[in-house]
């Protein structure tokens, strides 16, 4: 009797788990679009996004690394132009891990807490976001 308690109580415990444990979806690399770095423009509350896809490529001497700039169109939210960029990606994107943020915005705790990230650092400029993101 014990035995038949213990296998009901393992049964429901394993089928439990499966509901609890939650399986990342698995992405192919070649759809993946890893960022490296977020770019946020402000300009009277609307906000355009930039991010920079880090491009790995294999040859002979190793691995290199191109890089493009993917940027959304001017939106009164973060959410509306991170959906646009969403929609014109063909790609899953994947920023958790992005190095930094560089904006015009005068407070970029909003920009942290949207993206959920821990950037490096964070840079604040008056220059164009585009050329910046660029230049990194």
């Amino acid at each position: 009797m014990k035995k038949l308690i213990l296998a009901i109580i393992s049964v429901f415990i394993i089928i439990l788990a499966f509901f609890i444990i939650k399986i990342p979806e698995y992405v192919e690399l070649n759809n993946l679009m890893i960022v490296e770095g977020i770019g946020v423009e402000c300009d009277h509350k609307n906000y355009k996004i930039y991010l920079k896809e880090v491009i790995p490529t294999k040859d002979d001497t190793g691995i290199t690394y191109k890089y493009k700039i993917i940027n959304s169109d001017s939106f009164n939210s973060l959410r509306k132009a991170y959906k646009k960029i969403e929609e014109k990606s063909k790609k899953k994107i994947f920023y958790k891990d992005a190095k930094y943020i560089i904006t015009n915005c005068t407070k970029s705790n909003q920009i942290i807490n949207y993206f959920n990230i821990d950037p490096n650092y964070i840079e604040h400029t008056k220059n164009e976001i585009e050329k910046e993101i660029k230049k990194k």
